[in-house]
């Protein structure tokens, strides 16, 4: 059976780590966890860049591609606060082994 995952970079200026990181666990998290069809949410930090991946995860397609990530009021409000700043990047995934 097939695994989907969405998976959003966001990179942003140094100094903005931790305002980035504490608004993640504490308010973007919490919300995507709620969505329906997703099996697993995974924050992970780009060692190297100065950012961080969130990687949603669900066993079906159809419903992540519903989820509209990127359209999410959660990541538009983190965009808002920190224009050209933070940036996103979007890939999807699909999970072979």
């Amino acid at each position: 059976m097939s695994c989907y995952i969405y998976n959003i970079t966001l990179t942003c200026e140094p100094e903005l780590l931790d305002d980035v990181l504490f608004y993640l666990r504490e308010r973007l998290l919490p919300t995507w966890r709620d969505y329906e069809g997703v099996t697993a949410v995974r924050l992970l930090r780009l060692p190297d860049d100065g950012g961080y991946a969130l990687q949603v995860e669900g066993d079906k397609r159809e419903q992540l591609e519903e989820l509209r990530i990127t359209e999410d009021h959660e990541l538009h409000r983190l965009m808002q606060t920190y224009p050209q700043r933070v940036l996103p990047f979007m890939t999807k995934l699909e999970v072979l082994e």
